[in-house]
């Protein structure tokens, strides 16, 4: 009979344990999810301006540098990372450098927006 006396409350212990070990797995889990879902939108940003820097590329090619092309690809270029994004091009006849810059928005940067910069080089 003493021994019954002595184990009361063990089983609600051992719930309340579990419950916590649970709930810290849960909210760290979620953090993750989280990091999964910026890292995510910020290589979709990245891929974007890979695909806006190679489609400009392929039109210098095929127009020439100094074509009105320029303004509209760069419209295009802050509707699709941005309004401030920037992009500058430095060509040589041979080569053109394009480097695009846009701010990464995440709330890791809590107001501080981080410059995020890609350069594509190629050969025209």
């Amino acid at each position: 009979m003493k021994m019954l006396i002595d184990q009361r409350g063990v089983g609600l212990m051992e719930v309340l344990i579990t419950m916590l070990l649970v709930s810290v797995g849960l909210v760290g889990l979620a953090g993750v999810q989280a990091t999964t879902l910026r890292l995510t939108h910020e290589a979709g940003l990245r891929a974007e301006a890979a695909r806006l820097a190679e489609e400009f590329t392929e039109y210098m090619r095929s127009a020439g540098p100094h074509h009105p092309f320029h303004s509209q690809w760069e419209r295009r270029l802050q509707t699709r990372l941005g309004a401030e994004a920037r992009a500058s091009v430095a060509h040589d006849g041979k080569l053109v450098t394009i480097t695009l810059e846009w701010p990464e928005r995440s709330p890791q940067a809590q107001g501080h927006d981080a410059l995020q910069r890609l350069t594509h080089a190629a050969r025209l």
